[in-house]
């Protein structure tokens, strides 16, 4: 442990000038006591007019800011501080406010007086006169990042002979460049400290066996920080017996206490030593002054008559930690000596957050259906709890403050065998806080997306050998984001079979009529849940439709001009049936360059009843051939040439118009037949 005292004072003047003006000087006085709860406050000052200063606290090596009670305007100006004894200071004459930085080395319980003069503008504007001043202090507190808090030096308790010298080895890591130097010790006893810290006594001539002493020694770190211990002295005689030669109470008694006694590290509890030996009426115990405050902050300690000691820590402490206790016997006849209590921390002091056990069940439940844990918890009244992580997108997470009840939803649609770990906080009375997890698994969905989604496709699909054809499912409803449709996907033995995995189409071709096939589909929904079903698909003889050779037409008699049907023998573009002046185009017959299924005019978008249109080997039997296609009417072309009727193709215009319809009809089918008709030498 580390003892330490010392007393400095600080003087300081600064001399001030605004708008001409000489300002009075500052004082910094009264550094007082470096022990860790020696420290006090300086006494209250009375506000001067109005204006007053915080007493503050500092770490070593660190700085703070010390502002007044009030904003100050022009009339007023304040005493500055200089820099001293390692301590730097700043100041702002016209604001009063100071910032204080502590020294690396500074110790905790050191404090600074600060004594603030106020100076306020007479009423002539000529001249600052002070008006009071204000005592403030500055505390250095525990904390600070230097050799003396991260370091202990330490020595085991030293017996030396009567008229000999011994030396005690310092025990403790030490950074290089740490320097030693004793500060007190006892008058009986002469000590010399080495540059590795270790100490050497010699008893003075007239000190006898079982006297006790002290050495005082001060470590100074390479960072100017700095720290206390003590080193323990009994003199014993040639022999190394320690009674001593004269017969008095310290000779006598013997106090003792049990090599170690175990103290609970938890705050508020008590732990008592017991003093097990024979004491004089009136012996008196104390702990060592020095140690006394050093612990103070942390630790309550008492004596009762016989020397027991109770320990009563005041926060939580460290586990596996020995305190020795240095205690001071006075007895009555005023001989005295010092002895060590010590204890040793086994049961490490804990936090609400390490006392309280939290278990909270695992949840299952199906995906699509909220979960709930309701955690085992012996958790104090006060205790709240709380998600500790934004909720991913998609989850719902609800967490009861009071009882810690966890109500779970999966993102829609989650399949099955998701698990999460929900992290939960759990913040404690005495400020303390810890997180636990709940792990979460789904299991299969109550509500089947499988079950509600239905999936069909043709009964059967006729796919022309050659071709390929596409089959498409319908599923009711609309199949969800993320159906994945499992299909073949292959090209064997002549069949080739492809499967839209996002849309569920499957596209058939093959040149083996006959075939059959049977094509497995599983439907994959989001949830996990899955469908099959199978598609059949038959391979047909492809479908020809050639037309017959027409009968030789008749030789039209002047057929130089047919009303001009927008020069119906140039049929130039039978590929875009949108123009109706083209008396090939039959109010775009739906895909007119495939004519390879001229047989089926059910479709409404094929030019359908032309009287029998889908008969293309017969093409002089076609009803009214002599009126213009219509593009309103799909089923009824017209030839705008409107000759008679009843000449039955006794005209070249007549014949033209049959050629013409039948070639809008077959779509690419009708080039052949241009040509056929161009190389027979039809008119043109």
């Amino acid at each position: 442990m580390k003892l330490r005292s010392y007393t400095v004072a600080l003087a300081t003047t600064a001399a001030l000038v605004g708008a001409g003006l000489a300002v009075p000087s500052a004082f910094a006085d009264n550094i007082t006591s470096a022990t860790p709860t020696a420290a006090t406050a300086a006494a209250p000052s009375a506000p001067v007019d109005g204006f007053s200063w915080p007493n503050v606290e500092v770490v070593a090596g660190d700085e703070v800011t010390i502002k007044p009670s009030k904003e100050a305007t022009d009339d007023y100006r304040f005493s500055g501080i200089k820099d001293a004894h390692g301590w730097t200071f700043t100041y702002d004459n016209k604001t009063g406010i100071f910032t204080a930085k502590a020294p690396v080395d500074a110790r905790p319980g050191q404090a600074i007086t600060i004594t603030t003069e106020v100076s306020k503008l007479n009423a002539d504007k000529t001249k600052w006169e002070v008006i009071g001043t204000y005592k403030h202090t500055v505390t250095v507190i525990e904390g600070g990042n230097n050799h003396a808090n991260t370091h202990e030096v330490t020595y085991d308790k030293l017996t030396v002979k009567e008229k000999q010298s011994a030396t005690a080895n310092r025990k403790g890591d030490v950074p290089a460049g740490t320097t030693y130097a004793i500060e007190k010790k006892s008058d009986h006893i002469n000590a010399t400290v080495d540059e590795n810290g270790n100490i050497t006594v010699t008893p003075h001539a007239d000190t006898g066996a079982g006297s006790t002493a002290y050495v005082h020694l001060k470590i100074t770190y390479p960072d100017t920080s700095y720290e206390y211990t003590n080193l323990s002295v009994i003199v014993a005689d040639k022999d190394g017996n320690t009674t001593p030669h004269k017969d008095r109470d310290n000779a006598k008694y013997d106090p003792e206490w049990a090599p170690s006694t175990d103290l609970n590290g938890n705050a508020g509890v008590p732990t008592t030593a017991k003093q097990t030996k024979d004491v004089p009426a009136g012996t008196k115990f104390a702990i060592v002054p020095k140690f006394a405050e050093n612990i103070a902050e942390i630790l309550e300690t008492s004596f009762n008559d016989k020397g027991d000691l109770t320990v009563t820590p005041k926060a939580p402490l460290k586990g596996d930690t020995k305190i020795e206790f240095p205690v001071d016997i006075t007895y009555p006849d005023k001989s005295s000596e010092q002895k060590l209590v010590t204890f040793k921390v086994v049961t490490g002091g804990k936090w609400d957050s390490q006392k309280t056990t939290i278990i909270y069940p695992d949840i299952t439940t199906p995906a699509d259906q909220p979960g709930t844990s309701t955690p085992q918890s012996d958790a104090p009244k006060g205790t709240t709890f709380a998600l500790n992580a934004k909720a991913p997108k998609g989850w719902t997470i609800n967490v009861d403050k009071t009882t810690g009840k966890v109500t779970v939803t999966a993102p829609k649609n989650s399949p099955a065998g998701l698990t999460a770990e929900l992290p939960i906080k759990a913040t404690f009375p005495d400020g303390s806080s810890k997180a636990y997890n709940v792990k979460f698994t789904t299991t299969e969905p109550k509500n089947k997306l499988a079950d509600a989604h239905k999936v069909t496709y043709p009964d059967n699909t006729n796919v022309e050998a050659g071709k390929s054809a596409t089959i498409t499912p319908t599923v009711t409803p609309a199949a969800p984001a993320g159906t994945k449709f499992v299909g073949p996907n292959q090209d064997k033995d002549g069949v080739k079979i492809s499967t839209d995995e996002k849309t569920g189409a499957i596209t058939v071709e093959s040149s083996k009529v006959g075939t059959e096939l049977t094509i497995p589909v599983t439907i994959q929904f989001p949830d996990g849940t899955t469908k099959k079903v199978k598609v059949k698909a038959t391979i047909t003889k492809p479908t020809t439709t050639k037309p017959s050779e027409p009968s030789e037409p008749t030789k039209p008699s002047e057929p130089s001009e047919p009303s001009q049907p927008t020069e119906p023998t140039k049929p130039s573009e039978p590929t875009e049936p949108s123009e109706p002046t083209e008396p090939t185009k039959p109010s775009e017959p739906s895909e007119p360059s495939q004519p390879t299924e001229p047989t089926k005019p059910s479709d409404p978008t094929e030019p359908t009843k032309p009287t029998e249109p889908t008969k293309p080997t017969e093409p002089t039997k076609p009803t009214e051939p002599t009126k213009d296609p219509k593009p309103t009417e799909d089923s009824k072309p017209t030839d705008t040439n409107k000759p008679d009727s009843s000449a039955e193709g006794s005209s070249t215009g007549g014949i033209i118009g049959i050629v013409l319809l039948i070639l809008g009809l077959l779509g690419g089918l009708g080039f052949g037949v241009w040509n056929w008709m161009n190389n027979n030498g039809m008119p043109r």
